[in-house]
């Protein structure tokens, strides 16, 4: 007579985490393509690039896929939506579908598709979106002319308030 065993919990998760990879894995498989030769060729890619996803409609534009299905580095492909490297249409190209990529991202965060982490995050590394820089210096945010030690600004400080606290001296006749 046969046994039931027990599947835990944890087990069935690490098979499902298994199933999920292999098929990422297979998925990236598919973009995948030798270098291109020409100009007209790496026009084609990306028209066909964004023609699969579309046809796929089950996975978001990511750089990496682009760069790999262009037969290429990410780094040069960043290179490329710069201007760098490469002739003035290839920049437009990349540019292009770059644009595109952000159409489909953004729709996708505002629909509530995906969450905004990962659109933040993404935007970061292919929009070239950045945050502002927040760092604040001494010089703005003190009233004093010239940087002064720590402990000066805490005796002014404290010599302005005492001096705020005096009560007003009463006239006499």
């Amino acid at each position: 007579m046969a046994t039931k065993t027990k599947t835990s919990s944890s087990t069935r998760k690490g098979d499902e985490t298994k199933a999920q990879l292999a098929k990422i894995i297979a998925d990236i498989g598919m973009w995948k393509q030798p270098p291109f030769k020409t100009e007209e060729e790496f026009a084609q890619r990306c028209k066909e690039y964004m023609g699969l996803i579309e046809a796929k409609g089950e996975s978001y534009p990511t750089c990496e896929a682009f760069a790999l299905y262009l037969g290429t580095s990410y780094h040069k492909l960043r290179k490329w939506s710069k201007g760098e490297d490469c002739p003035e249409a290839r920049k437009d190209r990349v540019q292009e579908v770059i644009t595109w990529a952000c159409a489909i991202w953004t729709e996708a965060m505002t629909q509530q598709v995906i969450g905004a982490t990962p659109y933040i995050w993404y935007s970061k590394q292919w929009f070239d979106m950045k945050e502002p820089d927040t760092r604040l210096t001494l010089d703005a945010i003190t009233p004093l002319k010239e940087l002064q030690s720590a402990e000066s600004v805490k005796l002014k400080y404290l010599t302005d308030l005492e001096e705020t606290n005096k009560k007003p001296k009463k006239l006499t006749e």
